[in-house]
């Protein structure tokens, strides 16, 4: 059959005349970018300004480590001295539970108080992917084991874990999982999304009181899944990313496109939980120079960051990065870690 725009004559079917279609396609298209108009001016947040925004920062002890840094020191430090509104540290299962059943907290307890002494909340990332790479952190005891048995020894581990600090001062929020249904990333076994549901409801059941996050990739997901499961959503914003085939690429997305998903989905309850504040490496961070490195993201980078979370106009933002621009700083190269406290500054300077 001919379309609706097709005429027969002579039986051959013939299109009406193409500037018909030109002019359907150009109307559709016209639509689309004042639509596209109105939805950036509807979604333009009534507040840009930094000194608003609740700011901090994801800490891992193992990326810490693999920069050569003291985990335990250069926490201490950095809560000192860049003084965040909250942290993020994952708790990596590998690292408490090395052997099943034998679980050593210390590391974990010491940070915790650490954070209580400079009155900094936290949020506790729990689960078997947590962040950093390779995002699944399982022992070696949990390796061999099936499925069943594997998802009982995690929820083990974060019953332990949630008993031990739900009652801690500096505890903000849990965090279940990180980015859980972003799975192609990460050096992880088949996802389990059925157990996803019972780690939320073991969290909610252990500590009540404390709102549980669950995070998404800004870029790739919708976020639907992490709204209907948690009480917050993380989201990730990554400006620049690294590919093999084209080496580094930077995502075309205005920043109304998540203020559009937050409206749409979880109205005030969407934060950023990892602002891309570091390179995205194409290989290990030794490989390069500083200098190699400082090319790749440097204090105008910072700056420009920044100005792209102020234009998205959610009021929690979690830095990613820190541990780097610290490294940088001992390889005498401080000028991140400077731009990082002068933002703490400003958002102090508000609040006083």
């Amino acid at each position: 059959m001919g379309s609706i725009h097709s005429r027969k004559e002579g039986g051959v079917v013939k299109s009406s005349h193409p500037t018909q279609h030109t002019t359907i396609l150009l109307a559709i298209v016209a639509s689309a970018i004042v639509l596209v108009v109105l939805a950036g001016q509807w979604l333009k947040p009534e507040r840009l300004l930094r000194e608003g925004m609740d700011i901090g920062f994801t800490y891992s002890v193992t990326y810490a480590e693999y920069l050569g840094l003291d985990p335990t020191r250069t926490f201490d430090t950095m809560v000192e001295e860049l003084r965040p509104n909250f942290v993020r540290i994952p708790v990596y299962w590998s690292r408490i539970e090395a052997s099943n059943n034998e679980y050593s907290f210390q590391e974990l307890d010491r940070l915790m108080d650490i954070a209580d002494e400079h009155d900094v909340p936290v949020t506790l990332a729990i689960g078997r992917k947590v962040p950093r790479w390779p995002e699944c952190f399982l022992p070696e005891f949990a390796l061999p084991l099936d499925a069943e048995a594997l998802a009982l020894a995690q929820l083990d581990m974060m019953q332990t874990t949630v008993e031990r600090y739900k009652d801690h001062p500096a505890l903000s929020h849990w965090q279940v999982e990180n980015e859980p249904y972003f799975v192609l990333f990460g050096e992880c076994p088949k996802p389990d999304f059925a157990l996803l549901d019972r780690e939320v409801a073991l969290v909610r059941i252990a500590d009540p009181n404390t709102p549980i996050q669950m995070t998404a990739s800004g870029e790739q997901s919708l976020w639907l899944k992490q709204a209907a499961l948690s009480d917050e959503v993380g989201v990730s914003v990554y400006r620049t990313i690294h590919s093999d085939l084209f080496g580094q690429i930077t995502y075309p997305i205005p920043p109304w496109m998540y203020r559009l998903k937050e409206r749409l989905v979880a109205p005030g309850r969407v934060f950023i939980s990892e602002l891309q504040m570091e390179p995205w490496f194409g290989r290990s961070v030794h490989t390069y120079t500083v200098q190699e490195q400082l090319k790749l993201f440097n204090e105008r980078t910072f700056e420009e960051r920044m100005i792209y979370a102020e234009a998205i106009g959610l009021e929690r933002v979690s830095l990613w990065g820190a541990e780097w621009w610290y490294y940088l700083k001992e390889a005498g190269e401080p000028t991140l870690w400077d731009a990082a406290a002068a933002l703490s500054d400003d958002t102090h300077e508000q609040d006083d």
